[in-house]
């Protein structure tokens, strides 16, 4: 899983959500920036991801599954989770409160957007 953080925001904010998909077995490569949207970050996380995979030193050899990635972030981590899957890497994108700065209609993967409001 790649994520994106919103606007002035980085990953420790969102510290409970990742550590529990962690804790489901899911490798998180959050990207450590304030300006998410163009996902540059986060698919700079699946290079990481794939070299720490080919590394025999790496605690991660052999063990990240290459095969499926998702993406998701919030407000404008939530564009960038849908930016991230025009990288033909990426299989599946969960946008949280999106921000306006994409284009749907770019991607054919799934995709499950989550907003809400409080009433």
């Amino acid at each position: 899983m790649i994520w994106g953080d919103g606007t002035g925001a980085l990953p420790g904010i969102y510290s409970s959500l990742l550590r529990h998909w962690a804790s489901h077995g899911f490798i998180v490569a959050a990207a450590n920036t304030p300006t998410s949207n163009f996902a540059i970050g986060m698919r700079a996380g699946i290079d990481v991801l794939e070299q720490r995979n080919a590394d025999s030193s790496s605690p991660y050899y052999r063990k990240v599954d290459l095969e499926h990635i998702g993406s998701a972030g919030h407000s404008q981590g939530g564009a960038a989770a849908v930016n991230a899957a025009v990288d033909p890497r990426v299989d599946t994108a969960v946008p949280i409160q999106p921000g306006p700065l994409t284009d749907p209609d770019l991607m054919d993967e799934p995709v499950f957007y989550l907003a809400a409001s409080a009433t």
